[in-house]
Protein backbone atom coordinates (compact mmCIF):
# COMPACT_ATOMS: atom_id res chain seq x y z
CA UNK A 1 0.00 0.00 0.00
CA UNK A 2 1.17 3.43 -0.72
CA UNK A 3 1.47 6.10 1.97
CA UNK A 4 -0.87 8.34 0.00
CA UNK A 5 -3.72 5.81 0.18
CA UNK A 6 -3.00 5.10 3.79
CA UNK A 7 -3.08 8.82 4.66
CA UNK A 8 -6.30 9.23 2.68
CA UNK A 9 -7.84 6.29 4.58
CA UNK A 10 -6.78 7.75 7.93
CA UNK A 11 -8.13 11.17 6.98
CA UNK A 12 -11.44 9.63 5.86
CA UNK A 13 -11.71 7.60 9.05
CA UNK A 14 -10.97 10.57 11.29
CA UNK A 15 -13.56 12.76 9.54
CA UNK A 16 -16.13 9.98 9.77
CA UNK A 17 -15.41 9.57 13.46
CA UNK A 18 -15.81 13.30 14.04
CA UNK A 19 -19.15 13.33 12.18
CA UNK A 20 -20.32 10.29 14.13
CA UNK A 21 -19.34 11.81 17.46
CA UNK A 22 -21.15 15.03 16.57
CA UNK A 23 -24.25 13.01 15.69
CA UNK A 24 -24.05 11.16 19.01
CA UNK A 25 -23.79 14.39 20.95
CA UNK A 26 -26.83 15.87 19.22
CA UNK A 27 -28.80 12.62 19.75
CA UNK A 28 -27.89 12.66 23.45
CA UNK A 29 -29.05 16.26 23.78
CA UNK A 30 -32.36 15.40 22.12
CA UNK A 31 -32.83 12.41 24.45
CA UNK A 32 -32.03 14.54 27.52
CA UNK A 33 -34.56 17.15 26.47
CA UNK A 34 -37.30 14.52 26.05
CA UNK A 35 -37.00 13.24 29.64
CA UNK A 36 -39.97 14.47 31.62
CA UNK A 37 -39.78 15.65 35.20
CA UNK A 38 -41.36 13.07 37.47
CA UNK A 39 -41.67 15.23 40.55
CA UNK A 40 -38.76 14.16 42.75
CA UNK A 41 -39.14 14.61 46.49
CA UNK A 42 -42.47 16.41 46.23
CA UNK A 43 -43.95 13.46 44.40
CA UNK A 44 -42.67 11.07 47.06
CA UNK A 45 -44.21 13.18 49.80
CA UNK A 46 -47.55 13.45 47.99
CA UNK A 47 -47.80 9.76 47.13
CA UNK A 48 -46.33 8.11 50.22
CA UNK A 49 -46.55 10.73 52.96
CA UNK A 50 -50.22 10.28 53.81
CA UNK A 51 -50.71 10.11 57.56
CA UNK A 52 -47.25 11.30 58.57
CA UNK A 53 -47.38 14.99 57.62
CA UNK A 54 -47.93 15.79 61.28
CA UNK A 55 -44.39 14.60 62.03
CA UNK A 56 -42.98 16.81 59.30
CA UNK A 57 -44.75 19.81 60.80
CA UNK A 58 -43.53 18.91 64.31
CA UNK A 59 -39.99 18.46 62.99
CA UNK A 60 -40.12 21.87 61.33
CA UNK A 61 -41.41 23.51 64.51
CA UNK A 62 -38.63 21.80 66.46
CA UNK A 63 -36.05 23.06 63.95
CA UNK A 64 -37.30 26.64 64.17
CA UNK A 65 -37.36 26.59 67.97
CA UNK A 66 -33.94 24.92 68.07
CA UNK A 67 -32.58 27.75 65.94
CA UNK A 68 -34.37 30.35 68.06
CA UNK A 69 -32.65 29.17 71.25
CA UNK A 70 -29.23 30.06 69.85
CA UNK A 71 -29.67 33.86 70.08
CA UNK A 72 -30.99 33.44 73.64
CA UNK A 73 -27.84 31.51 74.47
CA UNK A 74 -25.69 34.33 73.09
CA UNK A 75 -27.60 36.94 75.12
CA UNK A 76 -26.97 34.95 78.30
CA UNK A 77 -23.34 34.45 77.32
CA UNK A 78 -23.02 38.23 76.89
CA UNK A 79 -24.50 38.66 80.39
CA UNK A 80 -21.86 36.26 81.69
CA UNK A 81 -19.09 38.36 80.16
CA UNK A 82 -20.65 41.55 81.54
CA UNK A 83 -20.85 40.10 85.06
CA UNK A 84 -17.26 38.86 84.94
CA UNK A 85 -15.88 42.18 83.72
CA UNK A 86 -17.97 44.36 86.04
CA UNK A 87 -15.97 46.50 88.44
CA UNK A 88 -18.96 47.46 90.57
CA UNK A 89 -19.75 45.75 93.83
CA UNK A 90 -21.82 42.87 92.43
CA UNK A 91 -22.64 39.68 94.28
CA UNK A 92 -20.89 37.36 91.83
CA UNK A 93 -22.16 34.21 93.49
CA UNK A 94 -25.83 35.22 93.24
CA UNK A 95 -25.44 36.49 89.66
CA UNK A 96 -23.57 33.32 88.59
CA UNK A 97 -26.25 31.14 90.16
CA UNK A 98 -28.97 33.07 88.36
CA UNK A 99 -27.11 32.76 85.07
CA UNK A 100 -26.51 29.06 85.66
CA UNK A 101 -30.25 28.44 85.91
CA UNK A 102 -30.80 30.43 82.72
CA UNK A 103 -28.18 28.31 80.93
CA UNK A 104 -29.82 25.13 82.22
CA UNK A 105 -33.16 26.28 80.83
CA UNK A 106 -31.60 27.12 77.45
CA UNK A 107 -29.76 23.77 77.46
CA UNK A 108 -32.99 21.93 78.20
CA UNK A 109 -34.62 23.84 75.34
CA UNK A 110 -31.78 22.79 73.03
CA UNK A 111 -32.23 19.18 74.08
CA UNK A 112 -36.01 19.14 73.68
CA UNK A 113 -36.18 21.04 70.39
CA UNK A 114 -33.18 19.26 68.85
CA UNK A 115 -34.65 15.89 69.80
CA UNK A 116 -38.03 16.94 68.47
CA UNK A 117 -36.46 18.02 65.18
CA UNK A 118 -34.40 14.89 64.54
CA UNK A 119 -36.84 12.31 65.87
CA UNK A 120 -39.83 13.71 63.98
CA UNK A 121 -37.97 14.18 60.69
CA UNK A 122 -36.35 10.76 61.06
CA UNK A 123 -39.73 9.10 61.61
CA UNK A 124 -41.22 11.07 58.71
CA UNK A 125 -38.44 10.05 56.32
CA UNK A 126 -38.48 6.42 57.47
CA UNK A 127 -42.22 6.10 56.91
CA UNK A 128 -42.01 7.61 53.44
CA UNK A 129 -39.07 5.41 52.43
CA UNK A 130 -40.76 2.24 53.71
CA UNK A 131 -43.95 3.07 51.79
CA UNK A 132 -41.96 3.79 48.60
CA UNK A 133 -39.96 0.56 48.94
CA UNK A 134 -43.16 -1.47 49.48
CA UNK A 135 -44.74 0.04 46.38
CA UNK A 136 -41.57 -0.61 44.36
CA UNK A 137 -41.41 -4.23 45.54
CA UNK A 138 -45.09 -4.71 44.69
CA UNK A 139 -44.40 -3.45 41.15
CA UNK A 140 -41.42 -5.79 40.84
CA UNK A 141 -43.59 -8.76 41.78
CA UNK A 142 -46.11 -7.82 39.08
CA UNK A 143 -43.50 -7.97 36.30
CA UNK A 144 -43.37 -10.90 33.92
CA UNK A 145 -40.73 -13.50 34.78
CA UNK A 146 -38.98 -12.73 31.48
CA UNK A 147 -38.26 -9.21 32.77
CA UNK A 148 -35.61 -10.66 35.06
CA UNK A 149 -33.77 -12.68 32.37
Amino acid sequence: TSPILLNNFVATMSSATKDYSKANVSDDKEEEEKIEALGGVTRLIKEYGAGVHFYGVLGSIGAVLNGATMPVFFVFFGDLIDIGSSTQGVDLKAEALDLMFKFFIVGAGFFVFNSMQYVCWGYYGAKISVAARKAYFKLLLQQEIGYYD
